[in-house]
């Protein structure tokens, strides 16, 4: 790309940070343009709708990544190791088929089981009997996108992943505008807006890989991608237990309209951080799987850590301070709310980087992220059914701050106990 002649000689790029910064060029330019998309959606959305209305689609949402834990089971993350350690279309070909066609079955069985017991998750999780239909079809819609792109990633197709983002990203926020103005501006517009634009791109994304989908299966691949499954797995649980579980909380303590405030404040922050996290890991996964790139990958990451605790903090409390403006009066700017949610957002964005460089390495280094995921899920649910019940909005984004620290500390430890090679 034209602006890589900027950076100095003296940097001399070896093959795969050059790959690095390629990569990151094209996801940068398609997968932000996509997240700012996005985000103009869920800010028209939240302004449109009002809190409640945008609560509810929040808890829509949130219950949908619980049920999309037992359809996903890992295989979207394990596509981008084992695509990208193969070095030709015919050994490449096999893993895209044998993971697409046990995905697929896989998912099938999980929506059966999810309907046997949809009573029982609808007491869980408070849910009317719509909200529990709309997390389905968005999980499934969800589900199908992510392993989709994931193929791509691990085909190093970055360029046309980052295509399939700005896909989604427009399409959402027109078939929310058409939706909003000529079905009903509620809850229902948002979703189903999102959930069209997921499977539409999933679909565009399946003409790309359509020379690796073969009718066949490889049983011996499949034995050493499920030697990848349940760390994937278990980080799905520890996300559920992190910010979905706060809204499904936040709406069994308090309300609905409280739920779409602490969701406004989280669009503008965590969300964006997530973003952010996104167009850097898309790239940075794949190209930190061999041992000689991985030290190299952490001094970076070290290096630029000061920096991006300063510049991303600040980033956050901008971001969180303009939900009144973007979102409209219905939206208070409460302080306390603005400091914590910029400091969760900047843990994340600290917590996430060093986590795929975890998981990049090896199956030890991916249980290694894996149990530090876990312990920050288990953190946050803790103190938010100690303090959520009290408290509220506080409680639930202190507890999201203290947790996403952790983390990010807990990966910073290992790495420091780990041996230099």
């Amino acid at each position: 790309m034209e602006w890589q002649r900027w950076i100095p000689a003296r940097l001399e790029m070896g093959k795969n940070t050059r790959a690095f910064f390629q990569g990151l060029g094209w996801i940068g330019a398609f997968y932000l343009s996509a997240r700012f998309l996005s985000l103009l959606t869920q800010t028209t959305a939240g302004r449109i709708l009002g809190p409640a209305e945008f609560g509810k689609t929040s808890l829509i949402l949130a219950s949908s990544i619980f049920l999309m834990i037992p359809m996903q089971l890992g295989f979207a993350p394990a596509s981008v190791k084992f695509i990208s350690m193969e070095d030709s279309h015919e050994k490449q070909a096999r893993v895209i088929s044998t993971i697409f066609w046990s995905a697929s079955l896989w998912t099938l069985v999980c929506l059966l089981l999810l309907f046997l017991f949809k009573n029982s998750i609808e007491n869980l999780l408070k849910l009317d009997p719509a909200f529990f239909l709309w997390s389905c079809v968005y999980a499934l819609a969800t589900s199908f996108y992510y392993l989709i792109g994931n193929f791509l990633q691990g085909l190093k197709e970055f360029r046309r992943r980052g295509l399939l983002e700005i896909t989604y990203g427009a399409l959402a926020l027109i078939l929310f505008f058409f939706l909003a103005r000529f079905h009903r501006a509620d809850y229902t517009a948002l979703i189903l807006g999102l959930t069209a634009a997921l499977i539409a791109s999933g679909l565009a994304g399946i003409s790309h890989i359509k020379s690796y989908l073969r009718l066949a299966f490889d049983p011996a691949g499949f034995k050493n991608i499920l030697t990848y499954t349940l760390p994937p797995v278990l980080n799905a649980v520890s996300a559920f237990l992190l910010y979905p579980l706060t809204v499904i909380l936040l709406n069994r303590f308090t309300d609905a309209e409280s739920v779409g405030i602490f969701s406004a404040y989280a669009v503008l922050t965590f969300i964006v951080s997530n973003a952010l996290l996104v167009t850097v890991n898309t790239v940075l996964m794949p190209l930190s799987t061999a041992p000689e790139t991985q030290e190299g990958a952490w001094r970076r990451y070290l290096r630029l850590l000061p920096a991006l605790l300063g510049l991303g903090f600040a980033l956050f409390v901008l971001s969180s301070a303009s939900v009144p403006i973007l979102m409209g009066k219905a939206y208070p700017r409460i302080p306390l709310l603005i400091l914590l949610f910029a400091l969760m957002a900047t843990f994340n964005l600290c917590w996430g980087i060093s986590a795929t460089l975890f998981y990049a390495r090896d199956v030890k280094g991916l249980w290694t992220a894996s149990s530090g995921q876990l312990l920050m899920g288990l953190c946050a649910f803790l103190l938010n059914v100690i303090y959520i019940p009290r408290y509220g909005l506080i409680a639930a984004a202190s507890s999201l701050s203290i947790a996403h620290l952790f983390g990010a500390l807990w990966n910073l430890g290992w790495k420091m106990a780990l041996p230099r090679t």
